[in-house]
């Protein structure tokens, strides 16, 4: 009769592939139980990946949206900033050329050009404002500031009017300047295009204020019109300066409603921004619940298997120790 039998070497080799195969199981067994999901989703899901699959895309989108809400958010927050201060600046000095009583003293007509300059120069300067080099008011031109300085714009203004001493000859002049001559020469940015951005699976959100919009403009050009009433040549006509600084601050108390509705509409873009991402925050928890779901083991089958694979080991281990110390001298007894 033929008997099969295992030699030593074979005999070896079934326990090292044995357990190499239980500790691996004993590996992703553990993993499993302390993570709470499947190792192997193939496997897991049978082969069928296709929903996991969509939300994970699903998440990187809505992810994505996310951080385009963020980034939005910032640059209409620093916008907002922007605009709201240029308009608090404005509407104190507007008030204080219309309505001051000492007007027509010699120090106020000479300080207050030298404040209206100080607001017009820090005004453009806020207006070139960037958020990690991309510039906020240049349209899409973002990698370029918006305007060349508030003391260059200024510069080319006196120019303008040099040799003028009537005051509506003055405000026609700059008012030409900013209608025709600020776009070529004082503005860098773009125009009529408007920067589409997507904040959620719906929605987009328009960003086109720029320094060349005719409200910002129209700011611009009273706080120049009252810098202007302090150049030389109208150091020696008082009366000519308090009509020019009170044209340019009954024409900043003219922009207002204006001015204040476009910061307004930025206010009412950061409302929208603040509703998207409370929205995408909506879809992305529900979105991680389910691939969580989809993942997750059945924590009760994968600690019994656990168990087991122990168990499994623990036998592969006696029995080793066991071949281990046979001797042919034992076995012939």
């Amino acid at each position: 009769m033929l008997t099969n039998a295992i030699g030593n070497q074979a005999r070896a080799f079934t326990l090292q592939t044995n357990t190499a195969r239980v500790t691996k199981n004993l590996h992703t067994l553990t993993q499993e139980n302390a993570s709470g999901e499947a190792a192997d989703l193939g496997l897991h899901l049978r082969g069928n990946t296709r929903i996991l699959n969509s939300v994970e895309t699903r998440l990187t989108l809505i992810g994505q949206y996310q951080e385009n809400v963020k980034d939005t958010a910032l640059l209409l927050k620093e916008q907002y900033r922007v605009l709201n201060a240029g308009h608090e600046t404005t509407k104190e000095l507007a008030s204080e050329v219309l309505v001051s009583p000492t007007l027509l003293a010699s120090e106020a007509i000479r300080t207050l050009p030298v404040e209206a300059k100080q607001a017009f120069v820090s005004f453009v300067s806020e207006l070139n404002s960037d958020i990690g080099g991309q510039y906020i008011f240049s349209g899409l031109a973002v990698d370029r500031p918006p305007l060349i300085s508030g003391k260059e714009i200024l510069g080319k203004l006196e120019d303008a009017v040099s040799g003028l001493t009537s005051t509506d000859d003055i405000f026609q002049a700059v008012s030409d300047w900013f209608d025709d001559e600020f776009l070529n020469v004082a503005y860098g940015g773009t125009t009529g295009q408007t920067r589409l951005t997507k904040i959620s699976e719906k929605h987009f959100i328009e960003l086109d204020a720029n320094a060349a919009d005719q409200v910002v403009r129209n700011q611009m050009k009273g706080l120049a019109l009252i810098a202007l009433a302090g150049r030389d040549a109208a150091a020696d006509q008082s009366s000519d300066q308090i009509d020019l600084m009170r044209k340019g601050g009954q024409f900043l108390i003219d922009n207002q409603p204006d001015y204040i509705a476009y910061i307004a509409n930025i206010g009412s873009r950061q409302a929208s921004i603040d509703a998207r991402k409370v929205e995408n925050g909506a879809i992305l928890s529900a979105l991680k619940t389910a691939r969580n779901d989809i993942r997750q083991v059945d924590l009760a089958k994968a600690k019994t298997a656990l168990d087991e694979v122990k168990t499994q080991l623990e036998a592969i281990y006696l029995l080793t120790n066991i071949l281990s110390k046979l001797k042919l001298t034992e076995y012939l007894r």
